[in-house]
């Protein structure tokens, strides 16, 4: 995993996602207890309840589904298949950037003394800018390869 710079990956029976395998548990249920790679299954020390995100869902979600839950990869799943994967990087990544669209909108707004009559900043964003969430979250997953392992 390291050489190929993977934090985890999903285990597959086919189709159906069957469980995770990533750093932390390879360094809590490997190395932690003193076993070796080679002498053991993946199956045996995956996380084997995964939590997973709708297509549909936010970043907001997504990152709240990954705080609550203290996982750093999620799967992404529609009608029982993997679609895709984001993980916690690529929502910091995507958290950063809509943030310094928002900066550079905002002191844009500023810049030009759009001012309202109460004196007091109105910010007015497009709907393109209200959707990027939605949107953002959909190109993190889909630009991202599905890895997995077998039992």
């Amino acid at each position: 995993m390291a050489q190929h710079d993977i934090g985890a990956l999903l285990v597959m029976e086919g189709e159906e996602l069957v469980g995770i395998f990533s750093e932390r548990d390879y360094a809590r249920k490997l190395v932690l207890l003193g076993r070796f790679s080679r002498d053991t299954r993946v199956e045996e020390v995956m996380t084997k309840e995964v939590v997973t995100v709708r297509p549909e869902a936010d970043l907001a979600e997504a990152m709240r589904l990954m705080t609550e839950h203290r996982v750093r990869h999620l799967p992404v799943v529609e009608e029982g298949k993997v679609v895709g994967v984001i993980s916690i990087g690529d929502a910091v990544k995507a958290i950063i950037t809509e943030q310094e669209m928002l900066i550079e909108e905002l002191s844009r707004y500023i810049s030009e003394n759009r001012w309202s009559r109460k004196g007091q900043f109105s910010a007015r964003l497009t709907r393109e800018r209200r959707m990027a969430p939605t949107r953002a979250l959909e190109k993190l997953w889909t630009s991202r390869a599905v890895t997995w392992a077998t039992r």
